[in-house]
């Protein structure tokens, strides 16, 4: 390209270097000027192949290491690999009381059984950092002694973004995703403390 008058060549320390019109002739000179600029460009690409060098030593040396690791694990380990199939797996539904299907439909009948209370007592495991284990507050307000009603009221008011005290910012990411089955259960949990 054409800057100034003449032609640019980079150079990595100093960036781009413009060639005075004088170096387009070939006086003895300007061929020396002209083997300077060459001699820049051939170490700025030299520096550029020895860190690629580097980067491709790199990527081998964590390859080998990856090899290396997974290739001296027991292999006759049936954990090996995440495989559990055939007797392993049956072995495993022996042991856990069915497969993963019938643990989750024990789970979903078990949920379905519980207390309001004892499911808002599952959801309050997030509000302990800031209310307390039992609601007796600490950077948020008490929450022991409040009735169901009031926590549901207040819970629906941050749900929507309304404004209820200095602290509000802080309740409208945790109340926005609440069912309103989560704030019931969570106020009959509330409630008993």
């Amino acid at each position: 390209s054409i800057s100034h008058g003449g032609p640019v060549a980079k150079s990595s320390s100093s960036g781009p270097v413009i060639l005075p019109p004088e170096a387009l002739s070939f006086g003895a000179f300007h061929v020396a000027t002209l083997i300077k600029f060459a001699t820049l460009w051939f170490i700025e690409r030299e520096q550029c192949m020895n860190t690629t060098s580097l980067i491709a030593a790199f990527v081998v040396l964590i390859s080998g290491l990856i090899w290396v690791g997974m290739d001296s694990n027991n292999a006759d380990w049936t954990g090996n690999r995440n495989q559990c199939v055939g007797d392993c797996y049956e072995q495993w539904k022996t042991d856990n009381a069915g497969g993963i299907a019938e643990m989750e439909q024990v789970k979903q009948m078990a949920l379905a059984a519980a207390s309001p209370a004892a499911l808002g007592e599952q959801y309050y495991g997030q509000c302990i950092a800031c209310h307390g284990g039992r609601g007796e507050g600490g950077i948020g307000p008490m929450l022991a002694g409040q009735t169901a009603a009031d926590i549901v009221a207040k819970l629906t008011a941050y749900r929507s973004g309304q404004e209820r005290g200095a602290q509000s910012a802080l309740m409208y990411p945790v109340a926005k995703p609440m069912s309103d089955n989560d704030l019931d259960n969570l106020a009959a949990f509330i409630s008993s403390l």
